[in-house]
């Protein structure tokens, strides 16, 4: 079983891009497998965060957890993605779902 962590707010207010890099790089010394960003209309953008929690890492497997498809064109949202999995250096795991639209 591979085990991971949100490592930007899930509710309350919105992470900062330092406390993602410090709870991307906790969730990699404690041996965690994957490390989550969610999508919160509030915050800063997950696919961004992503790329932050990915230069303060090497081996964990990071994550969006869930981009709403109706706020993004499709390319536009294939092409962020590919070009943060192209500065990770490593699989991006793209959460995406139709949200509440």
């Amino acid at each position: 079983m591979r085990v991971g962590i949100f490592v930007s707010e899930t509710w309350d207010e919105p992470s900062t891009v330092e406390e993602v890099r410090e709870r991307a790089r906790l969730a990699e010394a404690l041996g965690l497998a994957h490390g989550w960003v969610p999508y919160l209309p509030w915050a800063h953008d997950a696919l961004a965060l992503v790329q932050a929690a990915g230069a303060a890492t090497s081996r964990l497997l990071l994550g969006s957890a869930v981009v709403p498809t109706y706020l993004f064109h499709p390319l536009a949202l294939a092409r962020q993605a590919a070009t943060v999995e192209a500065a990770l250096g490593r699989p991006l795991a793209l959460g995406i779902g139709c949200s509440n639209q």
